[in-house]
Parts: structure tokens; C-alpha cells; sequence
């Protein structure tokens, strides 16, 4: 058994292309320690996928009222990517 940290390399990868999108591009947002965020971005995933409705609506609600066109952001990513899981597996 290994010990390495958790990463979730497919949210990485979504978070990244969200990020690079020129619509959200902010120059002052850069990470000095790339792997620390990816393990802290996987880990925040981890935890949230364990909330119930109520505080998963309270996470949307906060993200609609800062950066609400993020949300379609994320969805489409996440549309597109499974179009293309579907294509490969055809």
C-alpha cells in the first residue's frame, strides 16, 4: 500500500480549464505550489461530496451570488466531457 496523497486528477484538470477560460481570467490568481492546490482542491472535493442538500444549496447559492457565470461554466465543461467519454467508448 502507498502512501501517496489523494488526487483527483479529472477535477483538476475541469478546475484547470475554468481557470485558463479567458472569461474568468484574473492575472493576479497564481499558485506558487501547484501540487499543494491540487491536493487541497481534491481534498475540498472530497468533502463537500459528503454534504447534504441543504449545505450543497448553500455552496451554490454563495457561488451564484460571487461568480454566478462559473456555475455554467463548470456545467458545460462537464457536458462536453462526457460527450466525449461517450464518442471514445462508441
Amino acid at each position: 500500500m502507498t502512501n501517496e496523497p489523494f488526487v483527483n486528477h479529472e477535477l483538476i484538470d475541469r478546475v484547470r480549464r475554468v481557470r485558463e477560460d479567458q472569461l474568468l481570467h484574473d492575472d493576479s490568481y497564481q499558485f506558487d505550489e501547484e501540487a499543494q492546490e491540487n491536493r487541497d482542491l481534491s481534498e475540498l472535493y472530497r468533502v463537500v461530496g459528503n454534504f447534504d442538500k441543504s449545505e450543497m444549496a448553500v455552496c451554490i447559492t454563495a457561488i451564484l451570488e460571487n461568480e454566478p457565470l462559473l456555475i455554467f461554466q463548470v456545467v458545460a465543461d462537464y457536458v462536453t466531457d462526457l460527450q466525449k467519454r461517450r464518442v471514445q467508448n462508441d
